[in-house]
C-alpha cells in the first residue's frame, strides 16, 4: 500500500492547494466546527485532509461525502474521495468515484496524479489484480564471504574475512484473482528472486527463489491465506537446499491505525552437496528434517505518513543427525516514514537466537549456539522527487534509487568463527501493479 499512501498524501496536499491560502499553516479544522457549519464545503474539505492524513479514513470520507453533496462538480475533493476509498478497500467505489474525476478541473500535477491513480483504480477493481518489483543495484560487504555464512545457519566451515563489492538483481510478482464478486474469496500466487554475483572480493555468488500459491479471504478489518510454499537455494552455483510446504497467514486491523498479523509456516528441508557430511555421520541427508516457524507481529501507524513494527517469532528444525537439530526465537521491529514528494526511510532490524539439541562430537565438540543480529537503513525517492511539483504521472514515478546501509552479526562458540560485516547498497527500483 504505500504507493496508495503517497498518492493520498500528494492528492491530500492538491486539494489543500485549491482552498484558502493559508490552509496548509492554519490548525486543522475540529470535529465541532464541522457540525457548527456543516454546510460549509471548504471547511469540511480542511477537516477531511486533516482526517485523511491522521489516518482516520472513515471520518475522511464522510467529510468528503458532505463536501461532494453541495459541491458535485469538485474534481480535486473527489480524486481525494477516490484516494480515501481506496485505502479503506472500497475499489469499486474508488473505481466509480475516479469515473466522475473530469481532468480539466484539475491542476497539471493533479492531472498526472488522476491518470496514474485510475488506473491503479480500475486494476483493484477488477476480478484480476497483480503488482510486482525488479531491483537491480550493487551491494559492498565488510566481510562479504563471511555475510554468506551468516545468513545460512548450517553452514559449519570457517572462512577468512576479506571485502567485497557484488551485483544484486532481485524481484517479485503477486496476482490474485477473486471468484466472486459477493465472496471475498480469491486464489493467490506469487514469486521472488534474488541474486548475488561477485564484481570483486571473495566469491560470494547466491540465489534464492520462492513460489506460493493458495487460497485467501479478505474483508474491510481481516484477511486470511493459506497455501503451499517452495523454497530453492543456491550456494556458489550450487544446489543447497529446497524447502517445501504449507504457509499460513492472517491479519486483523483495528481502529484504522494498527493492525495485528500472524504466519505458521512449515516446510520440509532437503539439502544437497551434503556428501561428505553425510559420509562422516553415515546417516543419508543427516542435514534433512522439517523446519516450522511461527510469528506475530503489531505494525501501528501514525497517521498516514509513518509505521512502526515489532514482532516476535519461534522456530524449531529437525534433523536426521541430532546435533543439526536446534530450536529458536528471534525479536523483529522496523520503523517506516514517509519525507515528501515520495521520499521514505525505512529501518529495520532483528535478533535471532539458535539453540542446538546436542553436542556435535564429529565435527565441532560443542553443543552449539548462535545469535544472529542484523539491521538495515535505507532511504529512497521515486525520480519524479526531482522534478517540480514532485509528481509526473509517468515512469518516473514508479522508478525509485534506494541507497542503503546495513549491519549483520554472528555470535557463536569456538571452534566456529565469530562475523560481524557491515555493508552499503545502491539499487534502482521498479515497481509496477497495483499498490
Amino acid at each position: 500500500m504505500v504507493l496508495a499512501r503517497n498518492i493520498l498524501i500528494g492528492v491530500a496536499a492538491a486539494s489543500l492547494s485549491l482552498c484558502a491560502g493559508q490552509a496548509l499553516a492554519a490548525p486543522a479544522p475540529t470535529f465541532e466546527q464541522v457540525l457548527a457549519a456543516p454546510d460549509d464545503a471548504a471547511l469540511n474539505l480542511d477537516y477531511a485532509t486533516a482526517q485523511a492524513n491522521a489516518g482516520s479514513l472513515l471520518d475522511a470520507a464522510s467529510a468528503l461525502e458532505r463536501v461532494l453533496a453541495v459541491h458535485p462538480e469538485w474534481d480535486s475533493a473527489r480524486l481525494l474521495y477516490a484516494a480515501v476509498l481506496y485505502r479503506l478497500g472500497d475499489f469499486q467505489g474508488s473505481s466509480a468515484q475516479m469515473d466522475q474525476v473530469h481532468d480539466v478541473g484539475l491542476t497539471p500535477q493533479q492531472q498526472g496524479e488522476a491518470r496514474k491513480y485510475r488506473g491503479q483504480a480500475r486494476q483493484a477493481a477488477s476480478h484480476f489484480s497483480y503488482r510486482g518489483n525488479l531491483a537491480v543495484g550493487a551491494v559492498y560487504q565488510s566481510d562479504a564471504a563471511g555475510s554468506l555464512a551468516i545468513q545460512q545457519t548450517s553452514l559449519i566451515a570457517a572462512v577468512p574475512k576479506n571485502s567485497g563489492w557484488a551485483s544484486v538483481v532481485g524481484g517479485s510478482i503477486e496476482g490474485e484473482y477473486r471468484l466472486s464478486e459477493r465472496a471475498p474469496v480469491s486464489l493467490y500466487g506469487s514469486a521472488s528472486g534474488l541474486s548475488l554475483e561477485r564484481l570483486s572480493g571473495p566469491s560470494q555468488q547466491l540465489s534464492v527463489v520462492e513460489g506460493q500459491a493458495g487460497l485467501g479471504w479478505v474483508s474491510a478489518l481481516d484477511s486470511l491465506r493459506l497455501g503451499g510454499v517452495v523454497r530453492d537455494d543456491r550456494l556458489f552455483r550450487q544446489h543447497y537446499l529446497t524447502e517445501a510446504g504449507v504457509h499460513l497467514e492472517a491479519a486483523r486491523r483495528f481502529g484504522g491505525l494498527d493492525t495485528v498479523s500472524a504466519t505458521f509456516e512449515a516446510v520440509h528441508q532437503a539439502y544437497d552437496n551434503q556428501d561428505l557430511i553425510d559420509l562422516a555421520t553415515g546417516i543419508k541427508g543427516s542435514s534433512d528434517g522439517w523446519r516450522y516457524d511461527a510469528s506475530v507481529k503489531l505494525e501501528h501507524r501514525f497517521g498516514a505518513s509513518a509505521s512502526v513494527t515489532v514482532g516476535a517469532g519461534l522456530e524449531r528444525k529437525d534433523a536426521r543427525y541430532g546435533p543439526f537439530a536446534y530450536d529458536g526465537a528471534r525479536i523483529e521491529g522496523g520503523y517506516y516514514a514517509l519525507l515528501g514528494r515520495g521520499a521514505y526511510l525505512n529501518l529495520t532490524g532483528a535478533v535471532r537466537s539458535v539453540r542446538y539439541d546436542k553436542v556435535d562430537t564429529l565435527f565441532l565438540g560443542v553443543k552449539r549456539r548462535d545469535t544472529i543480529s542484523q539491521a538495515r537503513l535505507a532511504v529512497g525517492a521515486p525520480l519524479s522527487a526531482l522534478f517540480p511539483g514532485g509528481a509526473t504521472g509517468d515512469i518516473r514515478e514508479a522508478l525509485t534509487l534506494e541507497g542503503a546501509v546495513s549491519y549483520l552479526n554472528r555470535d557463536t562458540k569456538a571452534p566456529l568463527a565469530n562475523y560481524d560485516s557491515t555493508g552499503a547498497e545502491i539499487r534502482l527500483i521498479w515497481r509496477f501493479g497495483a499498490s
